[in-house]
């Protein structure tokens, strides 16, 4: 038989057993939950240590843009070299003027544009080493002239007229000022530019 007592005896019993056990899973669920939380950050943070520390370093594949420059030299008739200005080479009235141009850098192929008081024309493509000299005949003008040279890498794409190495150029003979390539301001030479 039952004791009137004896149920809600063993119901405080079963009650105080699931809260027991309800505490103990939960605190299991608490610490699988943390190292869980603690495995996902030393991942993190080596992941990140891994990130940061590593380098790529290939010495023998280097990536370099062609280079292509002139250097230019001017004399006059008596055979002092000008010195260049802030727009060029000021070239004397009635005087004449030997050019000579030597191409050097690392591109197989350049050009040099050259411009007298806008007038533009320019060399037939140079190699490295390659040099054009040419003669700028100012003796039939009445104010000094302008000579502007810039070098340029590649194959032009300009149309214009082309000086050939021992060619005389009369300022206002040769070249076409509608063709004028984008060279700044006329005679401009920037030292940024690659003119020399």
């Amino acid at each position: 038989m039952i004791k009137p007592g004896a149920y809600s005896e063993q119901k405080a019993k079963d009650d105080g057993r699931g809260a027991a056990l309800a505490e103990s899973a939960f605190s299991r669920l608490i610490l699988i939950s943390l190292v869980g939380i603690m495995l996902c950050f030393i991942c993190l943070t080596g992941l990140t240590w891994a990130l940061f520390s590593h380098s790529i370093t290939n010495e023998g594949n280097r990536v370099q843009t062609a280079r292509f420059s002139a250097a230019v030299t001017v004399l006059n008739s008596e055979g002092v070299a000008l010195t260049i200005g802030d727009m060029g080479y000021t070239l004397a009235a009635g005087g004449t003027y030997t050019v000579s141009i030597t191409a050097d850098g690392t591109a197989s192929t350049g050009h040099c544009i050259i411009m007298l008081d806008g007038d533009c024309c320019m060399t037939d493509a140079l190699a490295s080493g390659d040099a054009v000299c040419f003669t700028v005949d100012c003796s039939a003008m009445e104010t000094d002239v302008t000579l502007a040279i810039s070098s340029r890498w590649g194959v032009s794409g300009e149309v214009l007229e082309t000086v050939a190495n021992g060619e005389t150029i009369v300022p206002g003979g040769p070249g076409d000022d509608s063709n004028v390539p984008d060279i700044g301001a006329p005679g401009l030479i920037d030292p940024d530019d690659g003119m020399s």
